[in-house]
């Protein structure tokens, strides 16, 4: 039980640092796609007021054909991101799905474990069980502390 509870606050712990992070990031980033795309003069010319602003002019000139179609640009960067999200969130969802999977079958062994050594032990002839039953017992023994 302190293995399970020891997983369950270290995930915990991992998720309360990174979550508030990733959210105030993609809150950020989406703040600024908005801005840029609803910026009154245009997004190109609201791109370099910042980049004057910065003191980055002259590489927002340098830049300035690429930054020609920024809207469409803009809104293919946002799908991108969008479809990464959902992808993220899905192996997220089974990493979780997994872990309480392992966790709960294990639970399940290791509180049933003499009736599932029984049950294999059960499966060899009767001259070998005992021996069977001390190769199990004794491997039981070295892999956890409590057998």
């Amino acid at each position: 039980m302190l293995t399970y509870l020891g997983v369950v606050v270290a995930v915990l712990f991992m998720v309360g640092i990174v979550l508030p992070v990733l959210v105030d990031q993609i809150q950020g980033l989406i703040n600024f796609v908005s801005a840029v795309a609803n910026a009154p003069q245009g997004p190109t010319e609201y791109l370099k007021g910042i980049a004057q602003q910065y003191g980055l002019g002259s590489v927002f000139e340098r830049f300035s054909d690429q930054l020609g179609n920024v809207r469409s640009q803009l809104g293919q960067a946002a799908s991108d991101f969008l479809l990464s999200t959902r992808e993220i969130i899905v192996s997220a969802a089974g990493f979780v799905a997994a872990l309480v999977s392992v966790l709960t079958l294990t639970f399940f062994l290791i509180l049933g474990s003499e009736r599932y050594l029984g049950a294999l032990v059960g499966l060899f002839a009767e001259p070998h069980r005992p021996l069977v039953r001390g190769l199990l017992t004794q491997s039981a023994a070295a892999t956890s502390p409590s057998a």
